[in-house]
């Protein structure tokens, strides 16, 4: 079993009982392998695999069930929380804390917005949050953009390829995934 290999070995099917493999295991491999080639790569400490590795779990469950688990979102928050609190404690300076407020201000309006149209899960908000506690300002900026750059290219070629497409639910953690790393 070599990763990604093995799925074009077998022709996305099992070696055993011939079933097909869903295309998300070889694409998350790869992706997988990529962000931690990347990591090595860039001398990024074992810290940052922490945010990435739970993330990708978050992406798992959003692209195939198309929810998060609520009790996985509320542990990787707390670890934010707990990290951003270590964080201010030590250096005490408040600019730690801008892009989690800046987080928490966006998580209210999207909230406030999906009264009158439902468009963001709270899963989503929640994981924005989370993920606001690692980065400073520059950074966080750079993830939205990133993130609204990955997920408005996605569902663009959807979109043009299938126009109804555009009335289907489409999962935001992968493309924060992509947008974080």
């Amino acid at each position: 079993l070599i990763p990604v290999v093995s799925f074009f070995m077998y022709r996305g099917r099992c070696r055993k009982c011939d079933s097909k493999i869903f295309w998300y295991y070889p694409l998350s491999e790869f992706v997988l392998g990529l962000t931690f080639s990347l990591v090595w790569q860039t001398g990024t400490s074992f810290y940052t695999l922490i945010p990435v590795c739970l993330l990708f779990f978050l992406s798992y469950f959003d692209m195939t069930s198309k929810s998060i688990p609520r009790v996985f979102v509320n542990l990787a928050l707390a670890y934010g929380i707990l990290d951003l609190t270590v964080r201010y404690l030590s250096t005490a300076a408040v600019t730690v804390l801008y892009p989690t407020i800046v987080a928490v201000i966006l998580g209210i309006a999207l909230l406030v917005l999906n009264k009158f149209k439902k468009s963001f899960g709270l899963g989503d908000i929640l994981v924005l949050i989370f993920l606001s506690t690692f980065l400073s300002l520059n950074q966080f900026n750079v993830f939205l953009l990133m993130t609204l750059f990955f997920s408005s290219a996605f569902a663009s070629a959807l979109i043009f390829r299938d126009r109804e497409w555009i009335k289907r639910y489409m999962p935001l953690v992968p493309f924060m995934y992509l947008g974080f790393v």
